[in-house]
């Protein structure tokens, strides 16, 4: 019984100690090691994901604004073509009023 949380307790294929106390102690150290450890593997992998989610939402939002500057464009372009459709339709009204005083006359 004094084996099973003894720190001299071993395996009897080893000489390593088996006590419950040099178990945990492992554990603790394979979860905490700071350059295997799994919890810093997890930690990695998290800011990692984090990394590839940032540039994929910077990639994104450089399509966006490329669509915005493109939709903006677009617009002016259909503004100023209904601009010269309006003068257009003025000159041509003013045209038709002018022929109907020619024809009074």
């Amino acid at each position: 019984m004094q084996d099973l949380f003894s720190i001299n307790g071993t395996d009897p294929n080893t000489t390593l100690p088996t006590g419950i106390g040099t178990r945990l102690g492992r554990l603790i150290n394979n979860l905490t090691d700071v350059e295997n450890g799994e919890l810093n593997v997890a930690k990695d992998g998290l800011l990692d994901q984090l990394t590839s989610l940032d540039d994929s939402i910077k990639r994104q939002q450089t399509l966006f604004d490329n669509q915005q500057e493109d939709l903006i464009a677009q617009f002016v372009a259909l503004e100023s073509a209904i601009s010269e459709l309006q003068t257009t339709s003025s000159f041509l009204s003013s045209q038709l009023s002018n022929l109907g005083k020619i024809g009074d006359n």
